[in-house]
């Protein structure tokens, strides 16, 4: 049964005596991003005795909602509560974990210890330490030095990380900024995992055995993978329905450029490469900027690259016993006019598709959730709708098409070619 508690952000302290009545809630969750929580209370009878303009005030109060002991979803109210006096309803609007470090400056303690009042002057080539910050190493790494940073500024209710399990080969990422460009802790979060190989930040919320709350922090490179599903579409009783597959929103792209800041008559300058363009056209995509990162550059490219590929978001309902998270993996067994592979006679099959979930949505007056998820692994030969590089896709197809068109014609059997892989993706095509 649903029921919604209180917490005070800075320390995690249970505030609310009893559970606030819920006329309705829903919460969204998608990778590397804060999640949302919409809440209706009714104020009348039931609500008698709490004083709820107290209790509820805006960025000091978080609400959970939870579910016997398993909390759905919690996060900060992020605005004044909405009042509607024609109806008696209270609106409040939540945030995630993630949402307190937008609260937060990425400035140096230091500044704090001094007094600053008008102009002062800053040598922006060379300034003194406390005017910038940069870290390094793991995504995981970063994070946790930006967490840190936060804490130093006065407590959250968000547990630094530790012990993060590091992958060995992977190319460091750095970021840094000025004082004064006053970037939020939140925002370079994001700037931070929009990175190709930053993986996946989560803030999972949990109660201490004392009952007070707090965040977990977590990270992988890989995704956060708590659970692994097995799923049949085909089974009545599966309460598992495929809703359809739309198309992604990025460009295809083959080669991207990416440009920095200026200095004595220089610029930096990187460029990402499709290895299997030659397959198809030239596909350009470009960005300038003023960075001073070389590593920041090649992040873009290499990531915009990696996000223009052929790829497709699957829509899903599921019975609320599963309990999805965002970064757990599906394989979808489905048999559909559409998604489906084809053997050599022409006939369907059933196709087993490899899924990451990327986005959890749901309200307490529904017991199915709403899924969005993308493919993790695919197969080159004649998956639909997608693959996860659009060139691989294209050679496959003409492949197959060669293949079939000499088959026809002679006896000799014709030893298809391996499709070339794709360096710069996370995701890569697999022959199977």
């Amino acid at each position: 049964m649903f029921r919604l508690e209180a917490y005070d952000t800075q320390y995690g302290t249970h505030l609310n005596t009893r559970p606030i009545p819920v006329v309705s809630c829903s919460w969204s969750q998608s990778w590397n991003t804060a999640g949302s929580m919409s809440v209706t209370i009714a104020v009348g009878e039931a609500t008698q005795g709490i004083d709820l303009n107290e209790l509820l005030v805006e960025q000091y109060t978080l609400l959970a909602l939870m579910d016997g002991d398993q909390i759905i979803h919690a996060g900060p109210i992020l605005e004044a509560p909405e009042w509607d006096a024609e109806s008696q309803q209270l609106t409040i609007k939540c945030g995630g974990g993630w949402s307190l470090l937008d609260w937060r400056l990425v400035l140096d303690p230091r500044l704090n210890e001094r007094s600053y009042e008008g102009s002062i002057e800053v040598d922006e080539d060379n300034p003194s330490g406390e005017w910038v910050l940069g870290y390094g190493g793991s995504a995981g790494d970063i994070a946790k030095a930006l967490i840190g940073l936060a804490q130093q500024w006065g407590r959250l209710c968000v547990n630094v990380p530790v012990g993060l399990t590091e992958q060995p080969g992977i190319e460091p990422l750095s970021v840094s900024a000025y004082a004064w460009e006053m970037k939020t802790i939140g925002s370079m979060l994001d700037d931070l995992m929009s990175m190709e190989t930053a993986g996946q930040l989560r803030f999972d919320p949990k109660l201490d055995a004392d009952g007070r709350f707090s965040w977990q922090t977590r990270w992988a490179r890989t995704g956060i993978v708590d659970h692994s599903y097995l799923w049949n579409t085909l089974q009545p009783d599966s309460r598992i329905v495929l809703q359809g597959v739309s198309g992604g929103g990025t460009p295809i792209a083959t080669q991207v450029w990416a440009t920095g800041g200026r200095s004595d008559g220089r610029i930096l300058i990187t460029r990402a490469d499709d290895e299997s363009s030659a397959s198809g056209m030239l596909l350009q995509a470009g960005n300038a900027s003023n960075t001073n990162s070389l590593a920041a550059l090649h992040a873009y490219a290499r990531g915009t690259l990696a996000a223009s590929r052929r790829d497709r978001t699957w829509k899903l309902r599921v019975g609320r016993e599963h309990q999805v998270r965002v970064g757990d993996h599906i394989d979808l067994r489905v048999q559909d006019e559409y998604v489906y592979e084809r053997n050599r006679d022409g006939q369907h099959t059933s196709t087993l598709i490899a899924l990451v979930v990327t986005d959890v949505s749901g309200n307490i007056s529904d017991d199915y959730l709403d899924v969005q998820a993308r493919q993790r692994a695919t197969s080159v030969n004649g998956v639909r709708p997608g693959n996860s590089n659009p060139m691989t896709w294209l050679a496959s197809r003409l492949d197959r098409l060669q293949s079939d068109v000499a088959a026809a014609l002679t006896p000799v059997v014709v030893r298809r070619p391996t499709v070339a892989r794709m360096t710069t993706t996370r995701l890569t095509a697999e022959e199977t």
